[in-house]
């Protein structure tokens, strides 16, 4: 996943991308370190965002040059 999410930074950065945001569910602590690991911070909260009511994350992560 990391090696995933890292290409995508990086192909978006060559394609003049200034930021990247996703949303996560709230609980999904795997994915949320995952992302927090590759520089995004959560922004904001999405309240019963999911279909089971559970909130989703915003976050964002600045995109540049390697």
């Amino acid at each position: 996943g990391a090696a995933l999410l890292s290409a995508g930074l990086a192909g978006a950065a060559l394609r003049g991308v200034q930021a990247c945001f996703l949303e996560v569910a709230a609980g999904n602590a795997a994915a949320r370190g995952l992302y927090a690991a590759a520089g995004f911070a959560a922004i904001g909260r999405r309240p019963g965002y999911y279909e089971d009511g559970a909130d989703a994350l915003v976050m964002r992560r600045d995109v540049s040059l390697p």
